[in-house]
């Protein structure tokens, strides 16, 4: 999961980094191609969850994948839409204070959680049991993306 993010991450950057130095040209032909693949989308979640009907594993939902998937197109759009507006100094100063505010949310989020911490809802995390404990709507909420990994209350950060 971390190493996928980081990749993602990446490939945000230098899409934005490219958009930046050459301008409307590269964000058209960006979106045209992110764009491309939207409506088969649902398929693809709905063939992945197809082996497992009617008895779906770990309450998982197909509504709850499409939606975080929607989500992600859309927060990854804004971002590369954000850097059309951007010079190339200022995207490296935005980076740099993601990556430093990333690594402080981990942080914090470990030291101040006193319970376990257990997979639930395909992306959805919940201290100690499916009945309770703090949601986060999403891994990237949680701080995940920062480098933590937390299992059963003991956690190690990369």
């Amino acid at each position: 999961m971390q190493d996928e993010a980081r990749h993602i991450a990446f490939g945000v950057y230098l899409l934005s980094r490219l958009i930046v130095e050459h301008g409307d040209a590269v964000w058209e032909a960006i979106q045209n191609k992110m764009n491309e693949p939207l409506p088969y989308a649902p398929g693809v979640v709905q063939e992945s969850f197809e082996p497992y009907k009617p008895n779906m594993p770990f309450w998982l939902q197909k509504e709850e994948f499409v939606q975080y998937a929607m989500e992600q197109c859309i927060r990854r759009e804004r971002l590369l839409a954000h850097a059309r507006r951007l010079t190339l100094e200022q995207l490296y100063q935005e980076t740099g204070a993601a990556k430093a505010e990333a690594a402080e949310l981990t942080r914090a989020m470990v030291q101040g959680y006193q319970g376990n911490l257990c997979l639930h809802h395909s992306f959805s995390l919940v201290g100690g049991s499916p009945q309770g404990g703090r949601n986060y709507e999403s891994l990237s909420e949680m701080g995940w993306f920062g480098g933590c990994i937390v299992v059963n209350g003991v956690s190690r950060m990369e």
